[in-house]
């Protein structure tokens, strides 16, 4: 008697920046995009900044600048 098992599970991918660090994400709250998400490194906007920005349900102009670890 032979049996499978069927396990289904979800590979979560983690984003991550130019400066290496995992991404953020976070709800938007201008009135064109409230409550939309994105992701964002934990540098965005700040001294030595890291500019890496994408929508999260977008078709990634950033691509190149992230890596995916699986």
């Amino acid at each position: 008697m032979s049996s499978s098992i069927n396990r289904k599970f979800k590979i979560r991918s983690v984003l991550y920046c130019h400066c290496e660090l995992r991404v953020l994400v976070c709800n938007a709250n201008t009135p064109r995009n409230k409550g939309r998400k994105f992701f964002k490194c934990a540098n965005f906007k700040e001294i030595g900044d890291c500019d890496f920005f994408r929508w999260v349900e977008g078709n990634s102009d950033n691509t190149n600048s992230t890596r995916e670890e699986q």
